[in-house]
Protein backbone atom coordinates (compact mmCIF):
# COMPACT_ATOMS: atom_id res chain seq x y z
CA UNK A 1 0.00 0.00 0.00
CA UNK A 2 1.38 3.50 -1.00
CA UNK A 3 1.49 6.36 1.34
CA UNK A 4 -1.58 8.79 1.02
CA UNK A 5 -0.80 11.98 -0.53
CA UNK A 6 -2.78 15.51 1.47
CA UNK A 7 -2.70 18.67 0.17
CA UNK A 8 -2.73 20.37 3.14
CA UNK A 9 -2.88 24.30 1.84
CA UNK A 10 -5.92 23.07 0.39
CA UNK A 11 -7.07 21.88 3.08
CA UNK A 12 -6.62 24.46 5.12
CA UNK A 13 -7.94 26.66 2.74
CA UNK A 14 -11.77 25.22 3.19
CA UNK A 15 -11.56 24.43 6.98
CA UNK A 16 -14.83 25.91 8.00
CA UNK A 17 -13.70 27.57 11.19
CA UNK A 18 -11.21 30.65 10.99
CA UNK A 19 -7.69 30.73 11.01
CA UNK A 20 -4.65 32.99 10.92
CA UNK A 21 -0.94 31.33 11.75
CA UNK A 22 1.66 33.45 12.46
CA UNK A 23 5.54 32.66 12.97
CA UNK A 24 7.62 33.21 15.76
CA UNK A 25 8.00 36.70 15.34
CA UNK A 26 4.34 37.10 15.26
CA UNK A 27 3.67 38.22 11.72
CA UNK A 28 0.94 36.62 9.58
CA UNK A 29 1.97 33.97 7.17
CA UNK A 30 -1.48 32.52 6.51
CA UNK A 31 -5.03 32.59 6.42
CA UNK A 32 -7.83 30.38 5.23
CA UNK A 33 -11.01 31.73 3.25
CA UNK A 34 -13.18 31.58 6.33
CA UNK A 35 -10.47 33.84 8.43
CA UNK A 36 -11.00 36.16 5.44
CA UNK A 37 -14.83 36.12 5.37
CA UNK A 38 -15.38 36.69 8.99
CA UNK A 39 -13.11 39.32 9.48
CA UNK A 40 -14.18 41.49 6.06
CA UNK A 41 -10.00 41.42 5.62
CA UNK A 42 -7.49 40.59 2.57
CA UNK A 43 -5.23 38.14 2.14
CA UNK A 44 -2.90 41.28 0.80
CA UNK A 45 -3.94 43.03 4.21
CA UNK A 46 -2.55 40.49 6.07
CA UNK A 47 0.52 38.12 4.91
CA UNK A 48 3.58 39.40 5.62
CA UNK A 49 2.79 41.78 8.41
CA UNK A 50 2.99 42.20 11.97
CA UNK A 51 -0.10 41.11 14.29
CA UNK A 52 -0.06 44.32 15.90
CA UNK A 53 0.64 46.44 12.92
CA UNK A 54 -2.85 44.37 11.44
CA UNK A 55 -4.82 44.50 14.75
CA UNK A 56 -3.12 47.57 17.11
CA UNK A 57 -4.27 48.26 20.47
CA UNK A 58 -7.22 51.03 20.42
CA UNK A 59 -5.58 54.17 21.03
CA UNK A 60 -8.63 55.92 22.19
CA UNK A 61 -9.32 53.40 24.76
CA UNK A 62 -6.83 53.94 27.62
CA UNK A 63 -7.79 50.10 29.30
CA UNK A 64 -6.86 49.09 25.72
CA UNK A 65 -4.33 45.73 26.50
CA UNK A 66 -4.35 43.20 23.54
CA UNK A 67 -0.81 43.41 23.25
CA UNK A 68 -0.19 43.09 27.18
CA UNK A 69 -2.24 41.03 27.59
CA UNK A 70 -1.21 38.28 24.53
CA UNK A 71 2.52 38.01 26.10
CA UNK A 72 1.33 37.26 29.76
CA UNK A 73 2.86 33.91 30.66
CA UNK A 74 -0.64 32.65 31.59
CA UNK A 75 -2.31 33.10 27.96
CA UNK A 76 0.59 32.31 25.89
CA UNK A 77 2.24 28.63 26.10
CA UNK A 78 5.39 28.98 24.32
CA UNK A 79 7.74 30.46 26.86
CA UNK A 80 11.34 28.96 25.96
CA UNK A 81 9.87 26.42 23.14
CA UNK A 82 9.30 29.90 21.17
CA UNK A 83 13.71 30.65 20.98
CA UNK A 84 13.40 27.02 18.95
CA UNK A 85 10.92 28.38 16.81
CA UNK A 86 8.44 25.48 17.59
CA UNK A 87 4.78 25.38 17.55
CA UNK A 88 2.99 27.20 20.47
CA UNK A 89 -0.40 27.66 21.55
CA UNK A 90 -2.08 30.63 23.12
CA UNK A 91 -5.34 31.43 23.68
CA UNK A 92 -8.06 32.74 21.27
CA UNK A 93 -8.57 36.50 21.71
CA UNK A 94 -11.00 38.72 20.34
CA UNK A 95 -10.34 42.05 18.85
CA UNK A 96 -12.88 44.50 19.93
CA UNK A 97 -12.72 46.77 17.11
CA UNK A 98 -13.02 43.94 14.78
CA UNK A 99 -16.20 43.87 12.93
CA UNK A 100 -18.95 41.28 14.54
CA UNK A 101 -19.11 38.13 12.13
CA UNK A 102 -21.90 38.10 10.46
CA UNK A 103 -24.66 35.65 11.58
CA UNK A 104 -23.94 33.30 8.26
CA UNK A 105 -20.33 33.58 7.52
CA UNK A 106 -19.54 29.61 7.64
CA UNK A 107 -23.25 29.37 5.42
CA UNK A 108 -25.34 27.67 8.41
CA UNK A 109 -28.63 28.59 8.31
Amino acid sequence: MSPSWVDHQALFSVLPSPYLVLDADLTVVDVNEMYLRVTGRTREELIGHYLFDVYPDNPEDPAADGIRTLFVPSSVSCGPRNRTRSPCSGTTSRCPDAPAPSRNAGGRR
